[in-house]
């Protein structure tokens, strides 16, 4: 059986979309996972997650891969900000519901402006660590290495894989980390530069959305285009076109 999964963040669970705070969630319908399984003709997984950090993403989908009695015939990710993160932390019964956050294998999702999810004990301890860590390029080598194994995988497996970024800023993140004046004997990031630049020219341009591709990031074509919703996520109509572009792709760039 042929079946699309996808993964991500927020953006591709449809955080904001007319619905998403029902109770169950009414909006998958609106996701551009779901329009595309239409157009696809196959079955849909979804297992995105609001503020999943990259290692989630990575974690889980590979997981599925390895548990399912059949995989998937394609594959769709949105891999999530760079300086996300995730720590272990154990808390008592009913304080996911008290925080409002959602938390998988007693991982709680973390990052330089989340660091209200963790115990209040540990507050010092983060903000030490993201004001002397450099959390983004340790976030960035992270996912591009998750980048580059999927695209392998997939391709042992014989999956139709399109990967990407969920916002334009990571891209502008990724081009600030990578400027030739960080090679300079004061700094020297020459050999990390090195593996970011080599990794991206193994990725194909479908494994690329969002990163110098041909095709926009679901930010960026929501912003360009449509509208942002008030806590920062795409609106209905960029979904919408989100899916003609990504069922485009996958009808057009994998026979060359």
């Amino acid at each position: 059986m042929s079946y699309l999964l996808t993964n991500g963040c927020s953006f591709v669970w449809g955080d904001e979309l007319e619905g998403y705070d029902n109770d169950p969630p009414s909006h998958h319908h609106l996701t551009f996972s779901h329009l595309l399984s239409k157009k696809l003709d196959v079955p849909l997984v979804n297992l995105a997650s609001c503020g999943a950090c990259n290692y989630k993403i990575f974690r889980d989908t590979t997981d599925h891969l390895r548990k399912a009695k059949e995989l998937p015939s394609h594959i769709v990710i949105l891999w999530s900000a760079w300086q996300r993160d995730e720590t272990p932390s154990a808390h008592h019964v009913g304080w996911e519901d008290e925080i409002e956050i959602q938390r998988w294998q007693c991982m709680t999702q973390i990052s330089p402006s989340r660091t209200q999810n963790v115990n209040s004990d540990w507050y010092g301890a983060y903000e030490m660590y993201y004001a002397y860590v450099n959390y983004m390029e340790l976030g960035i080598i992270r996912t591009i290495h998750y980048m580059t194994h999927m695209q392998w995988l997939c391709e042992t497996l014989g999956i139709k894989l399109i990967q990407g970024v969920f916002h334009q800023r990571m891209w502008k993140n990724l081009l600030g980390a990578c400027k030739p004046i960080r090679r300079n004997p004061e700094e020297n990031w020459g050999p990390w530069i090195d593996y970011i630049q080599d990794s991206l020219g193994s990725l194909k341009p479908t494994s690329r959305i969002g990163l110098g591709s041909d095709w926009p990031d679901l930010y960026q074509l929501s912003k360009t285009k449509y509208t942002i919703k008030p806590f920062a996520h795409p609106d209905e109509d960029a979904q919408v076109e989100y899916a003609d572009m990504l069922y485009n792709i996958f009808q057009n760039e994998f026979d060359k």
